[in-house]
């Protein structure tokens, strides 16, 4: 008998011709001529993909009785004739046949329930009409779109007859998983949605083939294994079917310990992705057991059939794993824990955000074969061999040429040298000094995340997008697999946005890329790192395999180096032996001072000048507000900023950027309390809300929340937006009995009124999410014990203020920035000398353990008062926001940033 996965190999043909079908199951809606019924709907039991409608090649692929039939009778499989036969009657309720079921079971099982509207039943508003057609991301942002066309549908059909028409009968699978390529990247690209009322056009035509072609894979892989096809609960009812969920986690934490360089960073990473890759091919294609659903570096979800997550199934599964695992990884010299788990579920939507949760950021023991293979390596040196300096696992190849402490293990080198391959103009560089802002020598690890976890869950914040229909019944917007691949799609199409616009930013910084000739006497030079003694100005180079030197530091006296410069250079730090040179030519390379360290569907980590960091932060902000408009006070944003020198190992700040975005995240998906402070106005398009927020105590936070749908692309304003702009108020007996709006309960089990934010009043309560800031100086490698939090959620600090900070504080520190700035004598002594007057008397009084409002607190509050208006001439407002900093001690947050990490003056900078 075989074994499941050897079943679904040897009907892999079968199964990917299959899936294919599902994927274009909704091809037809695309043509204007789709059939419809009375009332409008598409009538999916009459053909659209008709014989003379298709050429040669697609009638082969979507109606060949000689080739897909007979794949089906191969297996047993009756009531099917053709994909084309598979397409048109996928929406027949009533149709017979496993696979008919199977599509339309699928095909349910990834809408979302809210779409199964019919038309009399929607409200006239709800419906788009006219030449402008909208389609909207997750959060109200609307973008014009084609209507659904013939061109679009003719594109894809001509991307299908692309390939060579001898390859299907070659090798069906390549000519299948080839095409399918093809579609998604249409689908992808087009914009086309799978649902045209509002607020229900959020999912994309892309979305809900993916989604639907995934789960039918499965469902059929389930039948061909054995599992029956049960009669169906009519939707929106309860579907029974259970799927297997794989999920494969690999332990970033111990992938960024093994890092000293960008190099090392970059070729760990490319090898993590080749491994994520291999096995998404093999599970995939190989054997067609399932799809990939998810993905993000060092962690992977995969859809299988369920008899994978139990008994036999499971077993057989874990052997290929272990097998396949092990293989790649050694293969890609990467040797990091990693770990996977099966589960059943009902809900995939439900599934991966729990585990991402749950297991994201884990630190995971080594696995099993991992000390027995070392131990090999290790017999077969000698025993004086010294370990790895990098991942202190394997014994070092000593390479003449090389000074002592700089060789590694094969391994490691490997790495590294794939790693430095990457450096290309468009993706920044991969030497840290010529990131380092030149004045300070510091990097800054930045890491932007927009948390999701509070739209992922069924209490989440969807709810607010609500929608009444015909008869007067609300409706609230559910989640399904396909809608949370929406919700990705759309924070991960503004962080690619984002990342885009930041090398223009920053701007392009020039290396130099020198031929030199050696004088006699040189030691034997290898690849690798080197230092100049005397020269125009202190450097370090590097020799590439080509015998080019590149600058790897930012070079501030470029004229200085020219043909016939003579040149002392050392292998290793000053004070070693060295060699002379002289140039013989100079060329000029242009690169991008920053270095990507991940991306994530929502969120992102890179490497910066120190400098840079906070003006970045500024930016993404002042990008998300714009973007998310309409989600303001729903949708979290989170930055946090580690500061390090760049001599430091590039492990310690990388490996404290990940505790503080974890740790950033938990904070950021907390509500907090807001309060409307005055009616919201409204100007053109935009309403102004004002809102005094919970630890915020310096200022009143604006919201700017555009009010319209539509966008300005087309020049059209289409409707006003009564879906997208709804907050949650608390509920009282104010509340209870007023508005049109469906009570809602959210994640903390209470209840809450989703009201719009034009109509919010003053006093109104809300219950809100903002995000959170913070930054850290690792300037000793104790300082990293510092990220941590205590049980009310702050850092353990000694001086004055709370952290993290709430996202608003960016803001808040740029603003004492330039009141400061704009003080007509300021000096730096000035700041400098008030600066230590405040932190003296705050820690003389030991106000830090004292009760906020107690008598201590006010004794400081007239005395921090008497010193604003002596050493500054300020506005009453200016003078109330900047006493109220100081209390907080965000003013003191800002005087660490300014003098002690970016080391800046006030007068022009340094």
């Amino acid at each position: 008998m075989k074994s499941y996965l050897e079943n679904l190999k040897s009907n892999r043909e079968f199964i990917l011709i299959a899936e294919f079908g599902a994927l274009i199951h909704d091809i037809g809606k695309l043509d204007k001529r789709w059939p419809k019924t009375e009332n409008g709907e598409y009538d999916h039991t009459k053909k659209i993909l008709d014989i003379d409608f298709c050429n040669d090649d697609l009638r082969i692929l979507l109606n060949s009785k000689n080739c897909l039939k007979q794949l089906y009778n191969e297996v047993n499989r009756a009531n099917f004739s053709s994909i084309n036969h598979f397409i048109s009657l996928h929406g027949d309720k009533n149709g017979k046949g496993p696979l008919r079921q199977l599509i339309h079971l699928a095909d349910l099982w990834s809408s979302t329930e809210d779409r199964n509207i019919e038309e009399n039943k929607a409200n006239e508003e709800m419906k788009q009409v006219g030449s402008h057609y909208f389609g909207s991301n997750s959060f109200g942002f609307e973008i014009n779109i084609n209507k659904k066309q013939l061109d679009f549908y003719y594109s894809l059909l001509k991307s299908v007859l692309s390939s060579d028409r001898t390859l299907f009968f070659s090798d069906k699978c390549c000519f299948t998983v080839s095409n399918r390529s093809k579609v998604l990247e249409i689908l992808k690209n087009s914009k086309i949605i799978a649902f045209d009322y509002r607020p229900l056009n959020d999912v994309l035509l892309y979305d809900h083939s993916i989604s639907t072609s995934a789960i039918f894979k499965v469902l059929l892989n389930q039948w061909i294994n054995g599992k029956k096809v049960e009669s169906r609960v009519p939707f929106p009812g309860k579907l029974s079917e259970e799927v297997a969920v794989l999920s494969l986690l690999f332990d970033l934490g111990r992938l960024f310990a093994q890092v000293d360089k960008i190099g090392d960073l970059h070729g760990r990473l490319s090898a993590l992705q080749k491994i994520q890759d291999l096995l998404q091919q093999t599970l995939e294609v190989e054997y067609a057991a399932g799809n990939e659903i998810y993905r993000e570096p060092g962690f992977s979800c995969f859809l299988l059939p369920v008899q994978f997550a139990e008994g036999e199934g499971e077993k057989e599964l874990k052997s290929l794993l272990d097998s396949l695992l092990k293989k790649y990884c050694l293969n890609e010299n990467l040797i990091i824990p990693y770990q996977f788990m099966t589960s059943k579920t009902q809900r995939i939507f439900g599934t991966i955000p729990r585990i991402l949760k749950e297991f994201r950021g884990q630190i995971l023991p080594s696995n099993a074969w991992h000390p027995v293979y070392i131990s090999e390596i290790w017999n077969d040196k000698q025993q004086q061999a010294e370990g790895c300096p990098l991942c202190g696992m394997f014994p070092v190849e000593k390479l003449s040429g090389k000074p002592r402490g700089k060789n590694l293990c094969k391994p490691c080198d490997r790495l590294r040298k794939a790693g430095q391959v990457k450096r290309r103009m468009g993706e920044g560089t991969i030497w840290v000094d010529e990131i380092a802002d030149p004045e300070t020598n510091r990097i800054a690890v930045l890491c932007i995340e927009i948390p999701l976890e509070r739209w992922l869950e069924e209490k989440g914040m969807l709810q607010l997008h609500q929608f009444r229909l015909k008869d007067g019944t609300n409706k609230t917007k559910t989640l399904s697999y396909e809608r949370i691949r929406r919700l990705w799609t759309s924070t991960e199409e503004f962080i690619n946005q984002f990342t885009e616009k930041v090398e223009k930013m920053l701007g392009a910084e020039e290396r130099l890329v020198l031929d030199l000739k050696i004088e006699i006497g040189a030691p034997p030079l290898v690849r690798g790192d080197f230092y100049l003694v005397n020269g125009p100005e202190r450097a370090e180079l590097y020799l590439d395999e080509n015998d080019k030197w590149q600058t790897v530091t930012r070079i501030k006296r470029k004229s200085s180096w020219y043909e016939g410069c003579s040149l002392n250079i050392c292998l290793d730090r000053p004070g070693t032996s060295w060699f002379n040179a002289t140039i013989e030519k100079v060329e000029i390379q242009m690169y991008y001072p920053l270095a990507e360290v991940l991306r994530r569907k929502n969120a992102f980590i890179l490497i910066v000048s120190a400098m840079d960091a906070r003006k970045l932060a500024l930016w993404a902000v002042s990008s998300f507000t714009e973007h998310f408009s309409k989600a303001l006070g729903k949708l979290p944003l989170s930055i946090g900023i580690v500061y390090a020198p760049a001599r430091f190992p590039l492990s310690l700040p990388l490996k404290g950027a990940l505790v503080m975005q974890k740790y950033l995240r938990e904070e950021s998906n907390q509500l907090i309390d807001a309060e409307v402070t005055e009616e919201p106005a409204k100007t053109g398009r935009v309403i102004h809300l004002k809102l005094k927020i919970d630890g915020v105590s310096e200022d009143i936070v604006s919201f700017e929340i555009d009010s319209v749908l539509g966008n300005n692309d087309t020049g059209r304003m289409d409707k006003e937006d009564i879906y997208y702009l709804r907050l949650p108020v608390v509920k009282d007996e104010v509340t209870a009995n007023c508005g049109t709006s469906e009570e809602i309960t959210l994640w903390d089990e209470n209840k809450y009124i989703p009201e719009l934010s034009g109509s919010l009043k003053k006093g109104s309560l809300l219950k809100i999410l903002t995000g959170k800031f913070d930054y850290e100086f690792l300037d000793s490698t104790a300082r990293r014990f510092d990220l941590q939090l205590n049980e009310k959620g702050k850092r353990i600090q000694k001086g004055p203020g709370e952290r993290p900070l709430n996202i608003n504080h960016l803001m808040i520190l740029d603003r004492i920035e330039e009141m400061i700035k704009n003080q007509a004598n300021i000096t730096d002594t000035k700041v400098r000398n008030t600066h230590a007057l405040l932190l003296t008397k705050f820690e003389e009084w030991h106000l830090k353990d004292a009760p906020k409002y107690g008598g201590v607190w006010t004794v400081y509050k007239n005395f921090v008062e008497a010193v604003i208006n002596r050493e500054f001439k300020l506005s009453p407002d200016e003078r109330n926001f900047l006493v109220k900093s100081i209390l907080s001690g965000t003013f003191f947050d800002w005087f660490e940033i300014f003098y002690q990490i970016e080391k800046r003056k006030i007068r022009g900078e340094r």
